[in-house]
């Protein structure tokens, strides 16, 4: 089928999530959307993508796999993402990403024992999209390990003028920072997560010197 990335998209959503594979999106005059836009819209909706080199044999995953597969937690984890990521948000869409016994294993401190880790992580996300409306992840590496693990590397990106965040009220300050995340995966969903967050960096964004040095 001829399609664009957001046809694309929407076909996956109404065949029942099967796999996508590209076959190419250059070479014909008609064509309007390029490889990189493509793949950026998919990732953005959470759909893994396969795109085969021509003349090369490929192996797709099993679409029918239990959720343990490299490929399905690198699925999962761009599924993630792109939840994190709607506006408007909807912490139950997140939610829905991760384990009734979600463990992580680097829990911020000041939350009590009484809150699961699950639910801390939906509040700080919640927090995130409060504070910033235009934020987005960009994954800008994505490793399996294993095979129920996957490991990210992203950037965040935004503009501090919703809430309130870190205790520094909106002054429209831009941010950029980088993160990683070693997700594991079972049954479809995140069990655990280990991860860094440069968060000096986005503490001085967020409240610049006032000095200017």
């Amino acid at each position: 089928m001829s399609l664009t990335a957001a046809q694309a998209v929407e076909a996956r959503r109404l065949l029942g999530a099967p796999l996508v594979v590209a076959v190419h999106a250059e070479g014909w005059a008609h064509y309007t959307e390029d490889r990189g836009h493509a793949r950026q819209t998919l990732d953005t909706a959470g759909v893994p993508l396969h795109w085969p080199t021509p003349g090369r044999p490929v192996t797709l995953p099993d679409p029918h796999s239990d959720g343990t597969s490299p490929s399905a937690a690198g699925a999962l984890a761009r599924s993630f993402y792109a939840a994190v990521d709607a506006r408007p948000f909807d912490p139950e869409r997140v939610r829905a990403h991760l384990a009734e016994d979600f463990r992580d294993h680097n829990r911020p401190a000041g939350f009590g024992e009484e809150a699961g880790d699950r639910d801390v992580l939906v509040m700080l996300l919640t927090a995130l999209a409060a504070a910033f409306p235009d934020g987005r992840h960009t994954i800008e590496r994505l490793t399996p390990v294993g095979t129920d693990e996957a490991l990210l590397y992203w950037r965040f990106t935004g503009t501090h003028t919703g809430a309130a965040f870190l205790g520094t009220p909106a002054a429209g300050a831009r941010v950029d920072f980088v993160g990683t995340d070693l997700f594991t995966v079972g049954d479809g969903a995140f069990t655990a997560q280990r991860h860094v967050e440069d968060l000096l960096t986005l503490t001085s964004q967020l409240r610049p010197d006032p000095t200017g040095s």
